[in-house]
């Protein structure tokens, strides 16, 4: 329950797992799936396909998220989550693998990589690709993810863990209206609303102007990833503040 010296922020709860190294490393040990593996369970399909999802919408999303947010929380950022955002983007924009094959070609990659030379290897994900741009974008996103994962790791991440970084639109915002204390700007309506829309716009005036059809989708499933995570979190919110009110 809420106390008087507590707070409703106190008991926040996020929907959206968790996919920083450290988070991956407790999840590997806690998670229910190995058990029902293990097991044998009816279940393990569901779960396997389900906890599939999750990781590939977060990593999709974080493309996005670092490019429109700083001082992430060091549940939310690492290592593998970067490489495997990269990896996702590669295979998407390769022409050497089909496309009914993308959503699940990271698991062949160990068989299709090897023997591979490192010229081949080049070849592959910058020279026979679908878009040059998105090859371009998933640059950036490496140099940032970068910076965020140093900033995590060295003690200067957010408070907040497991929070998926902090907006540059929402604290460009803050600072222009501070002295007009009667516009209340909201975070959750810049990270659910502002921020997918304007990626899923750049997809639109990409695949109208330029024909970039690869990228463009990329940038409507980064806002659609995003959109849904957001979402989810705001719906635990909202279940978690209605029990603690009870």
């Amino acid at each position: 329950m809420i106390t008087p010296k507590s707070s409703q922020k106190d008991y926040a709860s996020k929907g959206v797992k968790k996919y920083g190294d450290m988070a991956l490393i407790y999840g590997a040990i806690h998670s229910p799936v190995f058990q029902e593996i293990f097991k044998g369970s009816d279940n393990m399909l569901f779960l396997l396909v389900k906890q599939w999802l999750h990781f590939v919408i977060a990593s999709i999303a974080y493309s996005m998220s670092a490019v429109f947010r700083y001082r992430f929380g060091v549940q939310s950022c690492g290592i593998v989550l970067s490489l495997t955002t990269l990896t996702f983007a590669c295979i998407f924009n390769t022409i050497h693998i089909i496309s009914i094959q993308k959503p699940f070609a990271i698991f062949m990659l160990p068989f299709v990589l090897y023997g591979r030379t490192p010229d081949e290897f080049y070849q592959w994900i910058v020279i026979d690709i679908y878009s040059e741009r998105l090859l371009l974008f998933m640059l950036v996103v490496a140099a940032l993810s970068v910076i965020h994962v140093t900033v995590a790791y060295v003690g200067g991440g957010h408070s907040d863990v497991s929070k998926r970084g902090v907006s540059w639109i929402y604290t460009i915002l803050v600072w222009m209206f501070s002295k007009l204390r009667w516009i209340k700007i909201n975070p959750f309506f810049i990270g659910c609303v502002i921020e997918p829309a304007i990626v899923i716009g750049c997809g639109v005036a990409i695949w109208t102007y330029w024909q970039d059809t690869y990228f463009a989708i990329w940038c409507w499933m980064m806002g659609g990833c995003e959109l849904w995570q957001q979402l989810v979190d705001k719906s635990t919110s909202l279940h978690q503040q209605s029990i603690l009110r009870a």
